[in-house]
């Protein structure tokens, strides 16, 4: 059996004391790595949460604002309707054209 001579009170592997203040480093390193991971996560979670609320938020714009252009498309083939262009000119006065109230201009490329 060999026997180890020590010198000082140390050991190959180090002191107590030198082991100790290894692993209290390593032990705050870790804490701290934890810590940072930690808070990017919830970070990142509020962030993910945000956008989807931005994106519902722009989902309901959008279908409001496609409501509103059918709304608009059956307004206009409403007032585009031969009947209801007949009713506004009867109340402007407007009526069928009679003959010779119609001129006819040539353009040069005609």
């Amino acid at each position: 059996m060999k026997r180890h001579i020590l010198t000082s009170g140390t050991s190959k592997k180090g002191s107590r004391s030198e082991r100790g203040s290894l692993g209290t480093a390593l032990l705050i390193c870790n804490l701290l790595a934890s810590l940072i991971l930690g808070l990017g996560l919830v970070w990142f979670g509020n962030d993910y949460t945000d956008t989807g609320y931005t994106l519902r938020t722009q989902q309901r714009t959008i279908e409001a604002m496609v409501a509103h252009i059918d709304k608009l498309e059956v307004e206009r083939e409403f007032l585009l309707s031969p009947a209801e262009l007949e009713r506004r000119a009867a109340e402007l006065g407007l009526g069928q054209a009679r003959a010779g109230q119609i001129r006819r201009i040539q353009t040069a490329g005609q």
